[in-house]
């Protein structure tokens, strides 16, 4: 997650210039050390008449994020049929970004172990404001430690057994509920 400032920084439409809200620096510049011209090219090869599945986990979920909305700028014709699904997502941006977001990319979708610490940061105000995006379909899975609340099979698992929990989040982070 970069540093413990949680930097923001603009998120600009690459076409137009115009801010989208502000993003998590650290994010950004992750996402922008992967992204080359053959990743740009490639995208463009996508066929816009088929679902396209954008997905990540925990930093790659911050991650897929970004570039999903990256690659919904590049290629216009794609955002119909781009769909994210991101698992234990931090918070990646700002309010004007998550709407934003929300205008660009309607079909996004966050998995969230309610016991999982990850999601719960950036803090919502660690010099900056930070808020999640994509519809939330949340479970409880309270392994008694950081490590199983947070791993992959957690939410697999949950997802399976489809154990959607959006009770209030009044239970400790870690120990027996």
């Amino acid at each position: 997650m970069g540093n413990i400032y949680a930097v923001q920084q603009p998120y600009l439409d690459p076409a137009t210039g115009e801010s989208l809200g502000r993003i998590h620096t650290g994010f950004r510049r992750i996402a922008d050390s992967i992204i080359n011209p053959l990743a740009v090219d490639a995208v463009r090869q996508i066929n816009p008449k088929k679902p396209c599945y954008v997905s990540g986990h925990s930093l790659g979920a911050a991650l897929a994020t970004v570039l999903a909305l990256d690659m919904a700028l590049a290629v216009p014709e794609l955002r119909p049929q781009l769909q994210v699904y991101v698992y234990a997502s931090p918070r990646v941006g700002n309010p004007e970004f998550a709407r934003s977001y929300a205008q660009i990319l309607p079909n996004s979708y966050r998995i969230t172990n309610l016991a999982d610490p990850i999601p719960t940061m950036p803090p919502t105000r660690l010099r900056a404001e930070f808020v999640h995006v994509g519809e939330e379909w949340a479970f409880l899975s309270q392994g008694g430690d950081i490590l199983p609340n947070h791993i992959v099979d957690t939410y697999r698992r949950a997802v399976n057994a489809e154990a959607e929990n959006n009770q209030q989040r009044e239970f400790p982070l870690t120990g027996t509920a």
